[in-house]
């Protein structure tokens, strides 16, 4: 068996967006604008996204900071008005501009030996994540709450997807589960 690495793919980030309760009750007066919306400016692979909110809570979005900071406004009597609406991004990959929830990706076969042995594995194992497709530096979890995938190889038949877990000091020391190689899986 012959394993390539693939190339390695520009991602965004997870960001959480803390949407204000006072922003969404004081958005009223419009005839131009909805009433009750809040919106969040950031940039996607430098693509300006314009993102509406009009429940308050914490929301999550796939971007990526820009070299100007996020803006959050609103509009009170049709007359634009800066937020207090907050926008942080974490170091945690995703692939679908605007959509950072964790989904089920599939069954994967697993070998925690190597990558030979997981592409032609019996045994599987349910891989979720906040990529789709699954690429390098991509997390993964064995569930939808976020649970850490355990150290291994995990194939989808066609590649071989090497997971490693590693704590990030930078953000308040949290520890991921993250793709760290990938390779193709070869003729046997």
């Amino acid at each position: 068996m012959t394993l390539t690495p693939s190339p390695t793919q520009i991602l965004n980030y997870c960001g959480v967006v803390g949407v204000e309760g006072g922003d969404i009750t004081d958005s009223t007066g419009n005839t131009l604008y909805p009433d009750n919306t809040v919106y969040v400016n950031y940039k996607v692979d430098g693509i300006e996204y314009t993102q509406s909110f009009t429940v308050a809570g914490t929301e999550y979005i796939c971007g990526f900071f820009t070299s100007d900071p996020y803006t959050s406004y609103y509009y009170k009597n049709d007359v634009k008005t800066m937020g207090s609406t907050n926008l942080g991004f974490y170091d945690t990959a995703c692939t679908v501009a605007g959509d950072c929830s964790i989904t089920f990706l599939g069954n994967f076969k697993y070998s925690n030996i190597s990558c030979e042995i997981a592409c032609t594995a019996l045994t599987t194992v349910a891989i979720y994540t906040t990529c789709n497709p699954l690429a390098l530096y991509c997390d993964v979890f064995s569930d939808s709450q976020g649970t850490l995938l355990g150290t291994g190889y995990y194939s989808d038949g066609t590649n071989c997807y090497q997971v490693s877990q590693y704590t990030d000091s930078k953000f308040g020391s949290q520890t991921y589960s993250r793709v760290i190689n990938i390779f193709g899986c070869g003729e046997v």
